[in-house]
């Protein structure tokens, strides 16, 4: 017992709950020396024999910690999750309690103050992690763990998530991800590479969605572990399994490739690739289950830069001059997410096209915003070529001549070039109602080796008629189309060679048609 008394506030009673649990005369086999290990959401106190793990009181954007009833909550669902993988290890969960004199102990007779998970203690030297780095991994002890693995996945029910839940929870995700890595300060990365990975990533959830929908009806999306990395894999002889991720449930619930890709990822950034991909195989023929290696990909690029942005926020919590190794890791983990995203598909260029008034512009700013692409729009780079018109113009006068949307385009396909170089797709928005024009855009897309196609945009001249009408009585856009514009361009208007990947989208339609529409276009071309 100790004689520490507690105060007011959650804070300040967990810091005297561990300083009580510091020390070695508050357990009952009194051990030599109590080890502390440290994360940003509980302390873990280590004895001879066994571990006491204890949740800070801390509250973050995905789970809540701030009362010791949500704290015994925690260290409950701690211990049913984790008894699935290492029964023998998770022992039971284990009141600090105070008593009248105000004295701490374990499981004693007074009032619970807090709540721990005690554990057996586990040899350091027999963690996955530490066997990869003193080279001392077998084929045998994988294939253990891989057959470990393929029955715990095997007895797992699936959730209860529907298709559009689970794809669009990734797509939150992504998103957050992205922004974490762009917002990064100074130079830590690259964000040419991380705008490539994330919409290389969002363009395959979104245009391959049918995959996600497949896994979701298979039932592949199980209550998993969460935080498959080798650090939490011991041989004991035999695999255990440890710290499942317990606060919050859509981190768990997860589609069994999705776990193996990030321990595959993980083994893979120690320089033991061997040992995922032997674990993967394993589950593969063991499941009879056979997603597409670009799903594969997907989950294992989006699992590196998880990792990266984890890295990336464990650094900032540090002194500036002890970054340096965090922010070193995380751009290895975004290196290899580049290399990954390689394998779901070179850069796309989607060339919007149509006729002034037919939506064209609507839909491009809809799949930029959807896919994370660069955006250009002619009647943007006319104004910052010409300026903005004084009066109106005619069809093929002034800024509309044929020479000066030659120039337009001109410009476009020089910025697009140096774009899609940066790796980065990109959206193009202009009329296109030419082949001349046509060709120009696709040749350039091919040139720099990325993939054109073309979203060929129409509705019926009343429609076209009708949003120009309301769009010069409100002001304030770019294009400076008048009524009879749409018919003008409509009579010059030449359509696409049919041998060009393209889609036509009747904008007229309701916008989820219209995105649909060009993403399964999208999609028929990157499957051929």
């Amino acid at each position: 017992m100790s004689g520490v008394s507690p105060s007011s506030g959650s804070a300040d009673q967990v810091a005297q709950v561990s300083e009580f649990l510091r020390n070695p005369s508050s357990y009952p086999d009194r051990p030599r020396h109590v080890e502390v290990r440290e994360t940003h959401i509980s302390r873990v106190f280590l004895t001879d024999k066994y571990a006491y793990k204890l949740k800070k009181p801390v509250t973050l954007d995905f789970l809540d910690f701030s009362t010791m009833e949500l704290r015994k909550l925690a260290c409950e669902e701690e211990l049913r999750l984790n008894r699935r993988l290492a029964p023998s290890t998770y022992l039971e969960v284990v009141p600090v309690t105070i008593d009248a004199q105000g004295q701490f102990e374990l499981s004693g007779p007074g009032k619970a103050v807090d709540w721990v998970v005690k554990m057996h203690r586990l040899n350091d030297a027999h963690s996955l992690d530490t066997l990869i780095r003193t080279n001392a991994v077998s084929a045998e002890s994988v294939d253990s763990i891989a057959r470990r693995l393929a029955r715990f996945y095997r007895e797992l029910p699936p959730v209860s998530v529907t298709p559009d839940e689970y794809r669009l929870r990734f797509d939150a995700h992504l998103r957050a991800n992205r922004q974490t890595l762009l917002d990064a300060p100074g130079d830590s990365f690259s964000s040419l590479v991380v705008k490539h990975v994330h919409t290389a990533q969002l363009r395959y959830l979104h245009v391959f969605h049918q995959e996600f929908e497949r896994r979701v009806h298979e039932g592949r999306i199980v209550e998993g572990h969460g935080d498959l990395r080798p650090e939490h894999i011991y041989l004991n002889p035999d695999p255990l399994l440890i710290d499942c991720i317990e606060f919050a449930a859509e981190f768990r619930q997860l589609d069994v490739i999705d776990e193996l890709s990030f321990l595959a990822v993980e083994c893979k950034h120690r320089g033991a690739a061997w040992i995922g991909d032997r674990i993967v195989e394993h589950y593969l023929e063991a499941s009879g289950d056979r997603p597409p290696s670009t799903l594969q990909a997907f989950y294992a690029c989006y699992r590196a830069c998880v990792r990266a942005k984890v890295h990336l926020l464990r650094g900032s919590q540090l002194p500036k001059p002890d970054r340096s190794p965090s922010i070193a890791e995380a751009k290895q983990y975004l290196e290899m997410a580049e290399g990954t995203a390689r394998e779901l598909g070179p850069p796309s260029v989607l060339i919007v096209r149509g006729a002034a008034g037919v939506g064209k512009t609507t839909l491009a700013q809809k799949l930029t915003d959807l896919l994370c692409t660069e955006y250009l729009q002619t009647d943007a780079l006319r104004r910052e070529l010409f300026g903005k018109s004084g009066e109106p113009v005619g069809h093929n006068k002034g800024q509309y001549t044929a020479e000066n949307r030659n120039r337009v385009y001109e410009l476009m396909f020089e910025r697009a070039e140096q774009l899609i170089s940066d790796g980065l797709s990109v959206v193009l928005d202009g009329t296109f109602l030419t082949n001349c024009v046509q060709a120009a855009a696709v040749e350039m897309a091919n040139r720099q080796g990325a993939r054109p196609f073309l979203v060929n945009c129409t509705c019926p001249p009343e429609v076209a008629a009708t949003r120009i009408s309301g769009r010069l009585r409100v002001g304030g856009s770019l294009s400076e189309a008048q009524t009879t514009t749409h018919m003008q361009h409509r009579a010059e208007e030449e359509l696409p060679r049919p041998e060009w990947p393209q889609c036509v989208v009747d904008t007229s339609t309701a916008e989820p048609l219209m995105i649909q529409t060009t993403l399964d276009g999208m999609r028929a071309q990157m499957s051929g």
